[in-house]
């Protein structure tokens, strides 16, 4: 730096030297342990779903083989071997749900820019209709609930949850569930009590716990997950949750909170309803879910011919043989080797011969990202396989019922 004289001419040069190494080291520290962690979070995010879906398949294959052999060796078992079945059958579910739960929990850490406004009066009077509370407790909404800047399924998670222990925990014999919000300046004070029996105050901490419950797995099938989401979800969006209650006089969990376009029903070609002589594709790689659609489909009195092909690749190649029958529908696994259902939907939605014939995903994935890749690509359902087989029956009840009355391509 110049120091000028009166004349305006320099007549002395300052020069300033900063040692900068330690602090571009840092940066550069900093930024690899930064893309490390993104790293670790989406191999951690790869594997939680890769090990969710290898534990679903069998399970979901236990469960099925337990019911049928309830239902067609019930007498030859006796009493005690239908308990030990009906024993394993639940130990399955507990295992499923679990798993649920550990998935939730881990998405629930993410942190995603899909927050858009929410109107929570319809979104929690839905999640009081899925939940479907026995006629002697009575659920309600006692106050207007405003529309927040969150993501929907976050905070359907948190009042799920929530009101979902009141009613499972109910021991009144006109029980009550209230969902309610007072605004102030600051933030949204939600709250849902109930009229149950109430929990310690020692308690009011550990219920928040992950795993945490209060009453053993065997009177009441809970996984421990619930609440220790609902205070996850609650703590990322920078709000509080936390328990008031009295023993015998119901509980109350208090929680202040700050503050995708809908899609338009797929139309059909209006060609013709499906008929029995049509064919439906099974585009999947398990056996015993494969055997699960087959007697599942006879059960309900289908009379279709089901075809099938264990991955993308080879459904490619038989439908586009023409000495196969060209299917009405195709139920589409998406987790498969070689090609699996993203990638199989995507080929076939190239083709103007095959992109006609509808596709419905029956799938074990819950994630969000795999719901939105097959509704990209124009896929006329989404169900996710229930590992109960009654459950997985009522699920294929419904596509059936839909796909009977529904107009289809020739």
């Amino acid at each position: 730096m110049p120091l000028l004289g009166v004349d305006g001419q320099p007549h002395h040069y300052v020069a300033i030297r900063a040692e900068i190494t330690q602090r571009k080291l840092l940066e550069e520290n900093n930024a690899q342990m930064v893309a490390e962690l993104l790293a670790a979070n989406h191999e951690l995010s790869e594997f939680a779903y890769v090990v969710s879906h290898d534990l679903k398949a069998p399970l979901r294959g236990i469960s099925s083989l337990a019911s049928w052999l309830a239902t067609d060796f019930g007498e030859q078992l006796g009493t005690e071997g239908r308990e030990h079945v009906a024993l394993i059958d639940s130990r399955v579910k507990r295992l499923s749900a679990l798993i649920d739960a550990i998935l939730a929990s881990s998405r629930a850490g993410r942190q995603n820019d899909n927050a858009t406004p929410v109107a929570l009066q319809p979104l929690v009077s839905n999640v009081i209709e899925l939940l479907a509370p026995p006629q002697h407790i009575r659920v309600e909404i006692i106050s207007e609930l405003p529309s927040l800047m969150i993501e929907a399924v976050k905070i359907q998670q948190v009042f799920q949850n929530l009101i979902s222990n009141a009613i499972d925990f109910c021991d009144k014999p006109e029980g009550r569930v209230t969902v309610d919000c007072i605004p102030d300046a600051a933030a949204w004070h939600f709250s849902v009590a109930d009229n149950g029996p109430g929990i310690e105050p020692k308690y009011f901490e550990r219920i928040f716990g992950l795993f945490q419950t209060l009453t053993s797995r065997d009177d009441r099938e809970r996984t421990g997950v619930g609440l220790a989401l609902v205070k996850k979800i609650v703590e990322l969006e920078r709000g509080a949750v936390w328990v008031e209650s009295t023993v015998g006089s119901g509980t109350i969990f208090p929680s202040p909170s700050r503050t995708r376009r809908a899609r338009k029903p797929r139309e059909l070609p209006e060609d013709r309803t499906m008929t029995p002589q049509q064919h439906i594709l099974l585009v999947e790689d398990d056996e015993i879910d494969a055997m699960t659609v087959r007697r599942t489909l006879k059960e309900l009195g289908a009379q279709n011919p089901l075809d099938r092909a264990t991955d993308g690749e080879r459904a490619l190649v038989f439908l586009r043989d023409p000495a196969n029958p060209r299917p009405g529908l195709i139920l589409l696994d998406l987790n498969m080797p070689r090609m699996n259902g993203i990638e199989f939907v995507t080929e076939i939605k190239k083709d103007a011969a095959l992109r006609i014939i509808p596709v419905v995903v029956l799938t074990t994935s819950k994630e969000e990202g795999d719901r939105i890749a097959a509704f990209s690509n124009n896929v006329a359902g989404y169900m996710v396989k229930p590992v109960d087989y009654p459950q997985f029956v009522s699920v294929m009840a419904l596509i059936r019922k839909y796909w009977i009355t529904s107009l289809t391509p020739p």
